[in-house]
């Protein structure tokens, strides 16, 4: 291979490689987007998870309420907490606390990680919604 068909291939490796990161981070978007509404009854979400841990869970409802949203429309991503591009994790603060939330990916059965974070049918996704001093 010479040098010009070299650079032509590691271009559109690095396409592939950014179309397969923006499809998760789309799907994670949507997955934020629809927690809490009607969405999530939808087929396509059915399979997916939201956890709470009890420092969330324990909030008020008006406060559950204020955290989801900043989960949901979040949008500091930068390269320091979103190095690889996903939307997968994001942090922000909340009366006066820290609050982390993260996105994982498992198989099916959720023993394993998922054999393709950009395929729905073989991914289940899990949101976890946490104060940081419960890390």
């Amino acid at each position: 291979m010479n040098m010009k068909e070299n650079l032509l291939e590691e271009q559109q490796m690095n396409s592939d490689d950014v179309q397969y990161t923006r499809k998760i981070a789309d799907l994670n978007d949507q997955l934020r987007k629809d927690m809490f509404t009607g969405n999530m009854l939808k087929k396509h979400n059915l399979r997916n998870k939201i956890v709470l841990t009890p420092g969330v869970d324990g909030l008020n409802l008006k406060d559950k309420e204020k955290v989801f949203a900043s989960v949901k429309y979040y949008g500091n991503f930068t390269k320091d907490n979103n190095p690889w591009g996903e939307k997968d994790f994001g942090a922000f603060n909340f009366k006066k606390e820290r609050y982390n939330w993260k996105i994982d990916y498992f198989d099916n059965t959720m023993s394993f990680h998922s054999p393709d974070k950009t395929d729905p049918k073989q991914t289940v996704r899990v949101l976890t919604i946490m104060k940081a001093s419960e890390y």
